[in-house]
């Protein structure tokens, strides 16, 4: 090599070879360390063995990497794997309860008992699902292809869970074509519901406004398994029309056991309606003769119908801890990881979706 270089340069053979000699020589001397122990070269048979990366459409030899999000952020992939490791999130432990699912994540199938068309765009179904929960909890129920929605428990059985649901998107609306004998997928009970326990010996009020009437319906019916242990029950129901109304069933049964006060936003037809007058369910509530000595409220509904109605039961005297709500966010994991459903600092999966009044502060229409 060193000949060839100096021919160029018009040298001689002669100086070419003692530089060639020389070059050895301070090879030889590098390649030993001051203790005499040889050290690591980059000679050819020491050197690491490089594979070529693999050649892309969009150019030569470029090296794999991992795309981390649906941005145009990427990541190698050994450095790929160390960024995941740090980015595990812990599971929270969520109690086993006789017929919850083994695996948190994993749902199990359940077949269709009932299924109850309740209002135009509301239905009940009843599956076979024996579990314990408390009134207010909520499963996640799922069908292949369609995905996953919670849904609020309302009902008080140890043999079976009844469901209802309003069809709003993709999951709702491939339930409500469920028929008797089918099969969906269900995981939970989750959440911290109404603590009825620590609750008895009291009055109860509960408030709910459309759709928030079917989570505090897991009250009523518990209450209706348990009458001697608590005082006076008072319903004041607030529905759209009276095509909205939901449990018409169970309402003359309510009739006889509780102190039922309903109502309805509009009638534009006059169409007949179980003892129910036009106005709004706060109204009702703003004019009842009620304080608050021995009672507590349960409050669930459309955000600014729970904000006026907290601000009237303040105004009768109510302390916040009288005061349970029933919050409605969207929850996907159900277990406290995902973070989509924080509400005031809290999740709403794990320390809700029932709050003492205190816990969360004012209510705002958000």
């Amino acid at each position: 090599m060193a000949q060839g270089f100096f021919r160029r340069k018009g040298k001689t053979a002669e100086e070419a070879d003692a530089f060639q000699r020389f070059i050895d020589q301070k090879l030889r001397e590098l390649s030993h360390t001051p203790s005499g122990k040889k050290r690591k070269t980059s000679s050819p048979a020491r050197a690491k063995i490089k594979f070529p990366a693999k050649k892309s459409a969009k150019g030569k030899g470029r090296r794999k990497r991992i795309l981390l999000s649906p941005g145009k952020a990427t990541m190698a992939p050994e450095k790929a794997k160390k960024a995941a490791a740090k980015r595990i999130t812990p599971v929270a432990i969520v109690p086993k309860r006789p017929g919850a699912s083994e695996n948190p994540y994993l749902p199990k199938p359940y077949r269709v008992l009932d299924y109850v068309r309740e209002s135009p765009d509301t239905f009940t179904i009843a599956v076979d699902m024996k579990t314990y929960h408390d009134p207010g909890q909520f499963v996640q129920v799922s069908l292949p292809g369609f995905g996953e929605s919670p849904i609020s428990i309302c009902s008080d059985s140890r043999e079976f869970i009844r469901l209802n649901i309003r069809e709003v998107g993709t999951v709702t609306k491939a339930l409500a074509k469920l028929k008797v004998g089918d099969t969906v997928l269900i995981r939970g009970p989750y959440g911290r519901g109404y603590p009825m326990q620590a609750l008895r010996g009291n009055d109860l009020i509960i408030i709910g406004g459309g759709c928030g009437v079917a989570p505090l319906k897991g009250i009523i019916d518990y209450v209706y398994n348990h009458r001697a242990a608590y005082k006076d029950i008072y319903l004041f129901l607030g529905y759209r029309s009276p095509d909205d109304i939901l449990f018409q069933k169970e309402l003359e049964q309510w009739k006889k056991d509780y102190h039922v006060h309903m109502t309805v936003d509009e009638n534009k037809q006059q169409k007949f309606c179980y003892e129910a007058t036009t106005g709004f369910v706060t109204d009702k509530l703003k004019a009842a003769p009620i304080d608050n000595h021995g009672k507590v409220a349960f409050v669930c509904g459309p955000p600014i119908m729970m904000k006026f109605t907290t601000h009237i039961l303040k105004e009768k005297g109510f302390n916040d801890d009288q005061i349970f709500v029933s919050a409605e966010r969207l929850m996907y994991c159900a277990l406290g990881v995902c973070c989509h459903c924080m509400i005031r600092g809290k999740f709403t999966c794990i320390d809700g979706p029932v709050f003492r009044y205190d816990e969360i502060g004012h209510i705002k229409n958000d």
